[in-house]
């Protein structure tokens, strides 16, 4: 966690929260936030911290799955590579002309596509949703048991009121995680990343994952198709991104060519150009070879299971499993 990243977050959610106060007809699932009893400062105050909380959760989480699950001995030839990158790392704001850029992980133990490093970070994803979600569901129990609580939780307290309302809320928080972490057009080598798969990929089986852990009614269907409330999170952080390129291209006039694209199209349209630009529209088109990918990855992922044994700090038990048919209660990785 860089202060550029903390920064990055705390703008992002600052703007969510904003606009959903400020917009009251544009809230959709967000609507019961003009229904609490305080001020609209207070409103966007608190919702402001809940969705960094959304954000934070995820993130800590990522990386203490990382620890738990015994990854260390298999990214120890990564460490130093990955700590120059990180120095070198340049600061960048919210609003850039790179949000949808070539991913800058060119690198890896061998120079080129890992599908171990691949497999373990889907696996933190994974850890790392279960984190957020019991962080989730710790927070509705306090809220439902507690007698007396500040004002200040008014907020918190009718969000954990519904699951549906609960999810939409943890789902958006994570949304600008996976947002910040930089999105790389859908190419030919979606499936061959050096160390992290696509965000867009990651983002699709994440917030599946977390769609599974909050909501008792998950729907059949495709284990990559996000349910109602995941997907009208995603869709949210994706409008509120968009507008914030297009709001800084006006402002100096400088655009970059996805946000001439984004000028040039009708406003009822930039969502979908959005999706398409992140790549998550095409991860949810392709979702059987996304699926097929994922196959792949979680072969690797146990085929390294000795490696990661005597490093684990949890019983393994308690971790998440993870493959494409984890909705289902089937194969498990």
């Amino acid at each position: 966690m860089t202060t550029t990243m903390a920064r990055e977050i705390d703008a992002l959610c600052g703007d969510l929260a904003n606009h959903l106060v400020q917009h009251p007809g544009e809230s959709g699932g967000f609507a019961y936030i003009h229904e609490v009893p305080i001020s609209s400062n207070l409103r966007e105050a608190s919702l402001k911290s809940l969705l960094v909380q959304g954000a934070m959760a995820f993130l800590v989480g990522h990386e203490v799955g990382h620890l738990a699950a015994g990854h260390k001995p298999l990214f120890l030839k990564k460490t130093s590579v990955a700590g120059a990158m990180a120095e070198n790392r340049k600061v960048t704001d919210v609003a850039v002309d790179q949000f949808v850029a070539t991913a800058a992980t060119d690198y890896c133990d061998e120079g080129g596509h890992s599908l171990r490093f691949n497999a373990h970070e889907v696996d933190a994803d994974v850890q790392g949703v279960a984190f957020a979600a019991a962080h989730w569901l710790a927070i509705q129990s306090e809220v439902s048991t507690s007698a007396h609580l500040p004002d200040s939780a008014d907020l918190i307290r009718a969000a954990c009121a519904n699951p549906s309302r609960l999810l939409l809320l943890a789902s958006t928080g994570m949304a600008v995680s996976f947002s910040l972490m930089g999105f790389k057009q859908w190419g030919n080598d979606w499936n061959s990343q050096p160390t992290h798969p696509l965000t867009a990929v990651r983002c699709v089986v994440g917030l599946g994952v977390l769609d599974n852990l909050l909501d008792d009614n998950v729907p059949q269907g495709s284990p990559l198709e996000l349910g109602p409330d995941c997907l009208e999170g995603l869709s949210l952080v994706h409008s509120r991104l968009g507008s914030i390129l297009l709001d800084a291209a006006r402002s100096d006039g400088q655009y970059s060519e996805f946000a001439r694209k984004l000028e040039d199209t009708l406003e009822n349209d930039r969502l979908n150009l959005m999706f398409h630009g992140t790549g998550v529209a095409q991860a949810v088109q392709k979702s059987s070879e996304v699926a097929s990918y994922l196959a792949d990855l979680s072969a690797e992922f146990n085929a390294c299971a000795q490696q990661r044994a005597l490093a684990l700090r949890v019983p393994l038990a308690s971790l998440v499993p993870w493959s494409v048919s984890h909705r289902h209660g089937n194969a498990q990785g």
